[in-house]
């Protein structure tokens, strides 16, 4: 499951620390305002073609295999 992934996940607990707590530093508002929690998962804000979207933050344990099935299944 991404979310018990993403809490043992040292840097996603850090971002999930800061965003429910009031942000103390520029670079924690730069993060509140960048990342964001549904559903109990740590999201990250971005936009593509100039349209606000919002993605998963894959946690680092699972990125290789999350890169592995994008590239499998992208007809290579």
């Amino acid at each position: 499951h991404i979310k018990v992934m993403q809490e043992e996940d040292n840097e996603c607990v850090s971002i999930l620390k800061v965003l429910k707590q009031a942000p103390r530093t520029k670079s924690e508002r730069k993060m509140c305002e960048q990342f964001c929690v549904l559903n109990g998962i740590l999201c990250i804000k971005t936009e593509v073609n100039g349209k606000p979207k919002t993605r998963i933050v894959i946690p680092k344990k699972l990125q290789g295999t999350v890169l592995e099935l994008v590239h499998d299944r992208s007809g290579h």
